[in-house]
């Protein structure tokens, strides 16, 4: 189901009623409970906007009649149901058939269904909606509301003493016809809802603008052609409706009952957000989810071997949120307040620096009760984005850990799906286990991200095989490529420290935006490549990641090189000759060299893993299966574009956030030389947007 905007053509309405914040996923199949409720409504809703329409008709007419002061506004519910309390009446068996009917369908008070009460019912219930009586009150006070809107669009207030008889006929014939239309179309769309319901298909796309049967188009020309007869000697201008001449009244009525049919309908169904969210869930998807390909990618280094490197899957990370604005439409530029500590993924995410097996409390502080015992250098209690990530680059596999050294900030914009943010990342890189296995994977885990470790950590060291997991991410590539489909990736299941080979962690400040970024090649390269321009690099402490000898400099830090790494080179294609991809900003490939990989065991998306020259260098790897294949694989090099230029997708619901940051060398030759550091790095995330509201 999506929660859609409530598009209304102008007026009191258009300002005040709904506006929708964001759209939902799909929601979960209705049991016959919730779809008995729903009929519930869809029944009451129903009468009780065609009792205000009868009565907001009854009162215009009594009024042009002389029969009540004209200084009634019968655009009002109060007023025009002052004299005989039928809309209050509606109201109160609404609110009774809802209460018994549903009582039980808390589930329905969701972000998919029933979320909020919008303007200018607020007041009827608080937001978000707290119980079914408070959903009752609010739809009770939401169906004449609506009608009288309208109402005000579309037969304002003229004096009677304005108009002639023939005005009056005219505007009488407005009042009475067109709800009739708007009451057929709603009857045909309810039912064709309950159908839906009753196959389990709750989405409204189907029926939120069908005309079963054709009886609405009747309708319509019954009324067109009674308007016509009734508005022959009319002057429109006195009538005070929304045109003054006949073609472009028909229009705009039209338009008006038809956006009043859509709004009840929707409403009937669902009351998306209209207040602003306080935090916001994020669930990670890899470029090969199991929910099919995204834009996500990873690449670093200036080898090219460390590019395409595909993320963990559908792991998630929540954040708090301060908004400026209150009503969803106009919440601003919100500030991102850090990592919510309240939320699931902090269970599984936060955990002792030096033992990440073990569960804290504090993230970014010391946890004095979780990370102590004997061994403890500190009690540090980090908190990890993410599951370790698998990746091989030139035969050489690595499994890192990245952990954030400080708490995430920068923006979010729920209203356009903008957002910039700030990762202060410490990447701690171990040597992995195997070219097919570079991290140990959680195997036989029943219910992954459950929190409960039923799951066995398999192919790490002897200290940590056979520990009990939870699976919470996955991967294509390494954690289920040709491994049990129980299978995947946890942070119960870390690679062994004996194996890190950045201490503390490779320093990473990561800016992620939904909008465009760029790295020029600011820097001159190393060694016989010094002619040459490169990305990144760093400062003479060894550690710290730099652009240009200035940045180093102002931190009093010497010069921007290579450090522990190799010489630095633009890209390693043959000449430094980096061919434009098509579709890509960031990177290119060589045309020479071609590499030969094993063709058994390749990414999910079908690069090469595991380098070869022969068919024996494919027997001497272990991989799962039918094992790695032959070494028929050809494929060129990637390498990274001058400037590298990279932009995110803003969304609401689906955004792509995308950064370049500069790597740090690790104290492993082995492991610069693959991939190429110190060096550039380039990612794009995308990601699944839910959001919270307290």
């Amino acid at each position: 189901m999506t929660i859609r905007s409530i598009n209304f053509v102008k007026g009191a309405v258009g300002a005040a009623v709904l506006v929708a914040l964001a759209a939902a996923p799909a929601a979960a199949q209705l049991d016959d409970g919730a779809t008995d409720c729903r009929a519930t409504i869809a029944k009451g809703y129903s009468k009780l906007v065609s009792t205000a329409a009868k009565t907001i008709t009854g009162c215009h007419k009594a009024r042009n009649g002389g029969k009540i002061l004209d200084t009634v506004d019968c655009n009002s519910i109060a007023d025009a149901d002052a004299a005989k309390g039928k809309i209050a009446g509606a109201q109160a068996k609404l609110v009774e058939s809802i209460v018994e009917a549903c009582g039980a369908e808390t589930e329905l008070l969701s972000t998919e269904y029933y979320f909020s009460c919008p303007a200018p019912c607020a007041s009827a219930s608080p937001n978000p909606i707290p119980t079914i009586g408070d959903l009752a009150d609010c739809l009770a006070c939401l169906g004449p509301e609506l009608v009288a809107a309208t109402s005000a669009d579309t037969l304002d207030t003229p004096t009677p003493a304005s108009m002639s008889k023939d005005d009056q006929k005219c505007h009488a014939a407005i009042a009475k016809s067109y709800p009739k239309y708007v009451s057929t179309l709603l009857k045909g769309r309810h039912g064709c809802q309950g159908d839906e319901d009753a196959e389990g298909r709750n989405d409204l796309d189907v029926c939120d603008e069908i005309d079963v049967d054709g009886k609405g188009a009747a309708a319509l020309a019954k009324n067109e052609a009674g308007l016509e007869k009734s508005c022959a000697l009319a002057n429109l201008t006195n009538v005070a409706s929304c045109a003054t001449n006949m073609n472009d009244l028909k229009n705009c009525l039209q338009e008006e009952y038809d956006a009043l049919a859509l709004s009840s309908f929707t409403t009937t169904y669902e009351l998306p957000a209209t207040i602003c969210p306080t935090g916001v869930r994020s669930t990670i998807r890899a470029g090969k989810s199991v929910d099919g390909d995204t834009n996500s990618t990873l690449s670093v280094g200036w080898t090219g071997l460390g590019h395409y490197i595909d993320i963990p899957d559908k792991y998630a990370i929540s954040s708090d949120l301060d908004c400026p604005g209150t009503e969803a439409g106009s919440c601003g530029d919100c500030t991102v307040l850090g990592i919510s500590a309240t939320d699931p993924e902090s269970l599984y995410s936060a955990r002792c620096v030096e033992n990440v097996q073990q569960s804290c409390t504090n993230p970014f502080g010391d946890d004095l009760v979780n990370c102590v015992g004997a061994g403890y250098v500190t009690n540090d209690c980090g908190y990890y984005l993410g599951t370790p990530l698998p990746t091989s680059a030139g035969g050489t596999p690595t499994c890192t850990m990245n952990r954030l050294f400080t708490n995430v900030t920068g923006t979010a914009n729920p209203d356009t799906g903008e957002s910039d943010l700030n990762l202060d990342l410490r990447a701690v890189v171990h040597l992995g286990g195997s070219q097919s296995r570079p991290c140990p994977i959680c195997v036989g885990d029943p219910v992954a991200q459950d929190g409960l470790r039923q799951g066995t950590c398999t192919g790490g060291h002897s200290s940590i095989n056979g520990d009990i997991c939870d699976v919470q991410a996955f991967d294509k590539s390494y954690s289920t490529n040709g491994y049990p489909q129980v299978s995947g990736l946890s942070l119960d299941c870390p690679p062994h420290s004996l194996q890190n080979f950045s201490g503390s962690g490779l320093i990473i400040d990561l800016p992620l935006s939904t909008g465009p970024s760029s790295k020029p090649f600011g820097d001159a390269c190393d060694g016989t490549q010094s002619h040459l321009s490169c990305a990144c690099g760093v400062c003479n402490d060894g550690v710290t990641p730099c652009e240009n000898d200035a940045e180093c400099g102002s931190l009093g830090l010497g010069l921007c090189g290579q450090g522990d790494g190799p010489e630095r080179a633009p890209n390693a294609c043959d000449g430094f000759v980096c061919n434009d991809d098509a579709g890509l900003t960031d990177r290119g490939s060589c045309f020479e060299p071609l590499e030969r990989y094993c063709d058994g065991f390749t990414k999910a998306n079908g690069r090469g893993i595991i380098p070869c020259s022969s068919n024996g260098d494919c027997d001497n790897v272990t991989c799962p299966g039918a094992g790695c294949g032959d070494c028929e694989l050809l494929q060129v090099k990637s390498c990274f574009l001058d400037p590298i230029e990279i932009e995110g997708i803003p969304s609401t619901t689906n955004p792509v956030l995308a950064g370049l940051f500069c790597l740090p060398p690790t104290s492993n030759s082995g492991i610069n030389s693959a991939a190429g550091s110190p060096g550039p790095g380039a990612v794009k995330v995308d990601m699944l947007v839910d959001l919270l509201y307290d």
